[in-house]
């Protein structure tokens, strides 16, 4: 069962397994390119509308998406 399928979410998500997306959102931390911990929140027409950045604390991802939708 997807991880979509089983939280019964009515929304798409991403997942970048070749790192393109992250190169193209400059998502790499730099030196040690490693995938930096962005959340990014999309209206109606797929538009960015909100940006939520936070290596270490996933709940504020939660958060401040939550804020966004409300």
């Amino acid at each position: 069962m997807s991880f979509k399928a089983e939280y019964d979410l009515p929304f798409d998500l991403l997942s970048d397994l070749d790192g393109r997306v992250c190169k193209a959102y400059d998502a790499l931390i730099p030196i040690v390119r490693m995938p930096k911990r962005i959340t990014y929140f999309l209206d109606k027409e797929h538009r960015i509308a909100a940006v939520h950045s936070d290596m270490f604390e996933s709940k504020s991802h939660v958060e401040s998406m939550m804020k966004q939708i409300q």
